[in-house]
This record gives C-alpha cells, sequence and structure tokens, in this order.
C-alpha cells in the first residue's frame, strides 16, 4: 500500500464516520410538546366546569 491509497482509505473512513456525528433531527425532549398539550387540555376543562357552575347558579337564582 502506498501513500495515496492509505490516505484515501483514512480520508473515507472520516467520512463515514463523521455522518451520524450531526444533529438528531427529533428534539432534545419529546415529552415537552405532550406536557404542554396536557396542561392546556386541564386548563380548558376548569373553565369549562366554571361556566357550567355559573349557569347553575343563575338558573338557581332565576328560580328562587
Amino acid at each position: 500500500m502506498n501513500n495515496e491509497t492509505i490516505n484515501s482509505t483514512i480520508k473515507m473512513k472520516n467520512k463515514i464516520l463523521a455522518i451520524p456525528a450531526d444533529a438528531p433531527a427529533i428534539p432534545p425532549n419529546p415529552k415537552t410538546p405532550a406536557i404542554s398539550a396536557i396542561i392546556i387540555k386541564v386548563i380548558v376543562q376548569r373553565n369549562i366546569i366554571f361556566v357550567f357552575m355559573v349557569n347553575i347558579r343563575k338558573l338557581a337564582i332565576r328560580f328562587l
């Protein structure tokens, strides 16, 4: 083997091994969007219950 072959082999090896070193395409913490969605769901549910309770009070006041 001559120096040219060795150098081209080393370059090829370095190129192949450098490919996985790229940044991953997925976010670092994929749970974050799911947690945000759950929090929003809970807030919306609380608002629905609040509106329901207010409407019940209004109905109760009408019938008294």
